[in-house]
Protein backbone atom coordinates (compact mmCIF):
# COMPACT_ATOMS: atom_id res chain seq x y z
CA UNK A 1 0.00 0.00 0.00
CA UNK A 2 1.40 3.67 -1.11
CA UNK A 3 0.84 6.80 1.03
CA UNK A 4 0.79 9.57 -0.72
CA UNK A 5 1.53 13.17 0.48
CA UNK A 6 -0.77 15.77 -0.50
CA UNK A 7 0.22 18.72 -2.71
CA UNK A 8 -2.24 20.96 -3.92
CA UNK A 9 -6.10 21.50 -3.65
CA UNK A 10 -7.77 21.33 -6.72
CA UNK A 11 -11.26 22.17 -6.19
CA UNK A 12 -14.22 20.09 -4.75
CA UNK A 13 -15.83 17.21 -7.39
CA UNK A 14 -19.33 16.48 -7.58
CA UNK A 15 -20.45 13.44 -5.67
CA UNK A 16 -22.84 13.07 -2.42
CA UNK A 17 -22.37 13.01 1.29
CA UNK A 18 -18.81 13.36 1.53
CA UNK A 19 -18.33 15.47 -0.76
CA UNK A 20 -15.17 14.56 -2.19
CA UNK A 21 -12.27 16.82 -3.11
CA UNK A 22 -9.60 16.51 -6.09
CA UNK A 23 -6.05 16.66 -4.75
CA UNK A 24 -2.94 16.68 -6.61
CA UNK A 25 -0.15 14.22 -4.71
CA UNK A 26 3.11 13.14 -4.68
CA UNK A 27 4.62 9.50 -3.48
CA UNK A 28 7.66 10.58 -1.75
CA UNK A 29 9.10 6.88 -2.43
CA UNK A 30 9.13 6.98 -5.56
CA UNK A 31 12.12 8.76 -7.92
CA UNK A 32 9.92 11.33 -10.08
CA UNK A 33 7.26 13.02 -8.20
CA UNK A 34 5.19 13.33 -10.96
CA UNK A 35 1.69 14.81 -9.21
CA UNK A 36 -0.97 11.74 -9.04
CA UNK A 37 -4.38 13.23 -9.26
CA UNK A 38 -6.54 11.67 -6.46
CA UNK A 39 -10.04 11.94 -4.93
CA UNK A 40 -10.36 12.14 -1.60
CA UNK A 41 -13.72 11.51 0.29
CA UNK A 42 -13.99 13.85 3.51
CA UNK A 43 -15.60 11.50 6.04
CA UNK A 44 -17.12 12.99 9.61
CA UNK A 45 -16.18 11.96 12.98
CA UNK A 46 -19.91 10.45 12.91
CA UNK A 47 -19.58 8.54 9.70
CA UNK A 48 -16.74 7.09 11.40
CA UNK A 49 -18.55 6.59 14.52
CA UNK A 50 -21.23 4.58 12.61
CA UNK A 51 -19.37 2.12 10.29
CA UNK A 52 -15.53 1.42 9.40
CA UNK A 53 -16.18 3.99 5.78
CA UNK A 54 -12.73 4.00 5.02
CA UNK A 55 -11.76 0.25 5.84
CA UNK A 56 -14.27 -0.92 3.81
CA UNK A 57 -13.21 1.58 0.59
CA UNK A 58 -9.63 -0.38 1.06
CA UNK A 59 -11.11 -3.87 1.23
CA UNK A 60 -13.33 -3.95 -1.32
CA UNK A 61 -11.41 -2.82 -3.75
CA UNK A 62 -8.96 -5.27 -2.99
CA UNK A 63 -11.57 -7.83 -3.28
CA UNK A 64 -12.88 -6.39 -6.95
CA UNK A 65 -9.14 -6.87 -8.25
CA UNK A 66 -9.47 -10.78 -7.36
CA UNK A 67 -12.42 -11.05 -9.95
CA UNK A 68 -10.81 -8.77 -12.61
CA UNK A 69 -13.50 -5.82 -12.00
CA UNK A 70 -11.61 -2.37 -12.82
CA UNK A 71 -11.32 -0.10 -9.98
CA UNK A 72 -9.25 3.27 -9.92
CA UNK A 73 -5.92 2.94 -8.26
CA UNK A 74 -6.25 3.05 -4.32
CA UNK A 75 -3.42 5.06 -1.92
CA UNK A 76 -3.51 6.17 1.92
CA UNK A 77 -3.39 10.10 2.32
CA UNK A 78 -3.18 12.22 5.53
CA UNK A 79 -5.15 15.66 4.76
CA UNK A 80 -3.73 17.06 7.90
CA UNK A 81 -0.11 17.18 6.49
CA UNK A 82 1.03 21.03 7.87
CA UNK A 83 2.15 21.38 4.46
CA UNK A 84 -0.87 20.99 2.61
CA UNK A 85 -3.01 22.87 5.07
CA UNK A 86 -1.31 25.76 4.38
CA UNK A 87 -2.29 26.01 1.01
CA UNK A 88 -5.65 25.95 1.96
CA UNK A 89 -7.51 28.88 1.65
CA UNK A 90 -9.86 29.40 4.90
CA UNK A 91 -13.09 28.42 4.32
CA UNK A 92 -11.34 25.10 2.54
CA UNK A 93 -9.31 24.82 5.78
CA UNK A 94 -12.43 25.16 8.37
CA UNK A 95 -14.30 22.31 6.38
CA UNK A 96 -11.10 20.08 6.59
CA UNK A 97 -10.79 20.83 10.49
CA UNK A 98 -14.76 19.48 10.69
CA UNK A 99 -13.87 15.99 8.86
CA UNK A 100 -12.41 13.17 10.34
CA UNK A 101 -8.76 13.44 11.01
CA UNK A 102 -5.97 10.86 10.16
CA UNK A 103 -4.75 8.55 7.43
CA UNK A 104 -7.94 8.06 4.41
CA UNK A 105 -8.87 6.25 1.36
CA UNK A 106 -8.06 7.83 -1.97
CA UNK A 107 -8.17 6.38 -5.29
CA UNK A 108 -6.42 7.92 -8.95
CA UNK A 109 -8.96 10.15 -10.57
CA UNK A 110 -9.60 8.66 -13.90
CA UNK A 111 -11.14 9.52 -17.18
CA UNK A 112 -14.35 8.29 -16.93
CA UNK A 113 -18.23 8.57 -17.48
CA UNK A 114 -20.74 8.31 -14.10
CA UNK A 115 -23.24 5.94 -15.42
CA UNK A 116 -26.58 7.14 -15.97
CA UNK A 117 -29.84 5.64 -16.32
CA UNK A 118 -29.81 5.68 -19.85
CA UNK A 119 -26.62 3.77 -20.27
CA UNK A 120 -27.52 1.15 -17.78
CA UNK A 121 -29.62 -0.73 -19.95
CA UNK A 122 -27.48 -0.86 -23.33
CA UNK A 123 -24.01 -0.81 -22.32
CA UNK A 124 -22.95 -4.20 -20.31
CA UNK A 125 -23.18 -7.46 -21.55
CA UNK A 126 -25.29 -9.77 -19.61
CA UNK A 127 -22.35 -11.86 -18.44
CA UNK A 128 -20.54 -8.47 -16.95
CA UNK A 129 -24.26 -7.87 -15.22
CA UNK A 130 -24.20 -10.86 -13.94
CA UNK A 131 -20.38 -10.71 -12.26
CA UNK A 132 -21.28 -7.37 -10.90
CA UNK A 133 -24.22 -8.25 -9.57
CA UNK A 134 -22.85 -11.73 -7.86
CA UNK A 135 -19.77 -9.67 -6.57
CA UNK A 136 -22.42 -6.72 -5.16
CA UNK A 137 -23.83 -9.30 -3.51
CA UNK A 138 -20.74 -11.07 -2.03
CA UNK A 139 -19.79 -7.51 -0.47
CA UNK A 140 -23.39 -6.77 1.15
CA UNK A 141 -23.20 -3.77 -1.82
CA UNK A 142 -26.40 -0.99 -0.64
CA UNK A 143 -25.49 1.33 -2.98
CA UNK A 144 -25.25 -0.10 -6.27
CA UNK A 145 -28.25 1.02 -7.38
CA UNK A 146 -30.12 1.06 -3.64
CA UNK A 147 -32.77 2.69 -2.40
CA UNK A 148 -30.91 6.21 -3.54
CA UNK A 149 -30.99 4.46 -7.23
CA UNK A 150 -27.59 5.63 -8.02
CA UNK A 151 -25.00 4.01 -9.96
CA UNK A 152 -21.65 4.15 -8.40
CA UNK A 153 -20.15 3.11 -11.62
CA UNK A 154 -17.41 4.87 -13.90
CA UNK A 155 -17.60 4.21 -17.78
CA UNK A 156 -14.51 4.27 -20.20
CA UNK A 157 -13.35 2.94 -23.03
CA UNK A 158 -12.51 -0.38 -21.42
CA UNK A 159 -15.80 -0.72 -19.55
CA UNK A 160 -17.22 -0.31 -16.17
CA UNK A 161 -14.92 1.17 -12.98
CA UNK A 162 -16.27 0.41 -9.62
CA UNK A 163 -16.10 2.89 -7.12
CA UNK A 164 -17.95 3.56 -3.97
CA UNK A 165 -18.01 1.30 -1.36
CA UNK A 166 -18.10 2.37 2.29
CA UNK A 167 -21.72 0.72 2.82
CA UNK A 168 -20.88 -2.76 2.04
CA UNK A 169 -19.84 -5.43 4.46
CA UNK A 170 -22.43 -4.36 7.35
CA UNK A 171 -21.41 -6.67 9.38
CA UNK A 172 -18.12 -6.01 10.61
CA UNK A 173 -19.81 -2.66 12.14
CA UNK A 174 -20.72 -3.77 15.45
CA UNK A 175 -19.54 -6.27 18.04
CA UNK A 176 -23.11 -8.02 18.33
CA UNK A 177 -23.04 -11.24 16.18
CA UNK A 178 -26.65 -10.89 15.07
CA UNK A 179 -25.95 -8.96 11.77
CA UNK A 180 -23.19 -11.72 10.60
CA UNK A 181 -25.57 -14.53 11.88
CA UNK A 182 -28.22 -13.60 9.54
CA UNK A 183 -26.13 -13.88 6.37
CA UNK A 184 -24.52 -17.56 7.97
CA UNK A 185 -28.12 -18.82 8.33
CA UNK A 186 -29.63 -17.39 4.99
CA UNK A 187 -26.63 -18.97 2.93
CA UNK A 188 -27.22 -22.39 5.10
CA UNK A 189 -30.48 -22.05 3.86
CA UNK A 190 -29.69 -21.26 0.11
CA UNK A 191 -31.29 -17.78 0.56
CA UNK A 192 -29.81 -14.47 0.30
CA UNK A 193 -30.55 -11.15 2.30
CA UNK A 194 -33.22 -9.29 -0.25
CA UNK A 195 -30.44 -6.24 -0.53
CA UNK A 196 -30.18 -7.89 -4.03
CA UNK A 197 -33.57 -6.74 -4.68
CA UNK A 198 -32.35 -2.97 -5.26
CA UNK A 199 -29.41 -4.01 -7.19
CA UNK A 200 -28.74 -2.33 -10.12
CA UNK A 201 -29.01 -4.92 -12.46
CA UNK A 202 -31.68 -6.99 -11.32
CA UNK A 203 -34.42 -6.24 -13.31
CA UNK A 204 -32.30 -6.83 -16.25
CA UNK A 205 -30.99 -9.94 -14.47
CA UNK A 206 -34.53 -11.24 -13.56
CA UNK A 207 -36.09 -10.55 -16.97
CA UNK A 208 -33.51 -11.76 -19.11
CA UNK A 209 -34.78 -14.13 -21.92
CA UNK A 210 -31.74 -15.95 -22.81
CA UNK A 211 -29.26 -18.96 -20.82
CA UNK A 212 -29.38 -18.43 -17.77
CA UNK A 213 -27.37 -21.16 -16.38
CA UNK A 214 -23.88 -20.23 -16.96
CA UNK A 215 -24.30 -16.62 -16.41
CA UNK A 216 -21.98 -16.79 -12.89
CA UNK A 217 -19.66 -19.66 -14.32
CA UNK A 218 -17.26 -16.64 -14.60
CA UNK A 219 -17.64 -15.49 -11.10
CA UNK A 220 -17.28 -19.08 -9.61
CA UNK A 221 -13.64 -19.35 -11.45
CA UNK A 222 -12.50 -15.88 -9.69
CA UNK A 223 -14.49 -17.25 -6.18
CA UNK A 224 -12.51 -20.07 -6.99
CA UNK A 225 -8.77 -18.52 -7.04
CA UNK A 226 -9.61 -15.89 -4.55
CA UNK A 227 -6.83 -15.10 -2.80
CA UNK A 228 -7.87 -14.38 0.57
CA UNK A 229 -4.75 -13.77 2.56
CA UNK A 230 -4.47 -10.70 0.33
CA UNK A 231 -7.10 -9.33 1.81
CA UNK A 232 -5.49 -10.36 5.37
CA UNK A 233 -2.48 -9.09 4.50
CA UNK A 234 -4.05 -5.63 3.45
CA UNK A 235 -6.21 -5.79 7.06
CA UNK A 236 -3.12 -5.52 8.94
CA UNK A 237 -1.62 -2.75 6.72
CA UNK A 238 -4.51 -0.69 7.51
CA UNK A 239 -3.96 -1.63 11.12
CA UNK A 240 -0.64 0.22 10.70
CA UNK A 241 -1.74 3.11 9.29
CA UNK A 242 -4.39 3.73 12.63
CA UNK A 243 -7.12 2.80 9.86
CA UNK A 244 -9.85 1.08 12.24
CA UNK A 245 -11.10 -1.55 10.49
CA UNK A 246 -14.10 -3.25 12.41
CA UNK A 247 -14.74 -7.01 13.06
CA UNK A 248 -12.64 -8.32 10.48
CA UNK A 249 -11.96 -11.60 11.91
CA UNK A 250 -15.95 -12.17 10.52
CA UNK A 251 -14.80 -11.44 7.12
CA UNK A 252 -12.02 -13.54 6.41
CA UNK A 253 -14.12 -16.44 7.70
CA UNK A 254 -16.93 -15.18 5.66
CA UNK A 255 -14.86 -15.34 2.62
CA UNK A 256 -13.50 -18.43 3.10
CA UNK A 257 -16.57 -20.01 3.52
CA UNK A 258 -18.22 -18.54 0.40
CA UNK A 259 -14.43 -19.49 -1.35
CA UNK A 260 -15.34 -23.12 -0.22
CA UNK A 261 -18.52 -23.51 -0.76
CA UNK A 262 -18.62 -21.45 -4.48
CA UNK A 263 -20.94 -23.90 -6.41
CA UNK A 264 -23.42 -23.25 -3.48
CA UNK A 265 -22.99 -19.01 -3.76
CA UNK A 266 -23.44 -19.57 -7.43
CA UNK A 267 -26.46 -22.07 -7.72
CA UNK A 268 -27.92 -19.47 -5.02
CA UNK A 269 -27.17 -16.27 -7.15
CA UNK A 270 -29.00 -18.31 -10.15
CA UNK A 271 -31.80 -18.79 -7.99
CA UNK A 272 -31.90 -15.36 -7.30
CA UNK A 273 -32.46 -14.38 -11.06
CA UNK A 274 -34.35 -17.17 -11.96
Amino acid sequence: MIKLKPIRFDGKLKGGSTKPWSVSCIDENSSDYDLIPCVVKLFTPNNMAQSFHIAKEFICSELAREFDLDTPETFVVDLGDPDFRETLAPADLKELQLKYQGATFCSRLVNASLVTPGLRKATFSISDCATLFAFDCMIMNADRGGHHNKANLLLDDDGFILIDHELCLHFIDSDSEDAYQVVVNEFANSRWPTIYLHHLFYSRLKSYKGQKKDLFDTFREYLNRMDVKRVEILIEELKIYGISVGRTDRLIHYLYSLKQNSNKYCLIMSNLIA
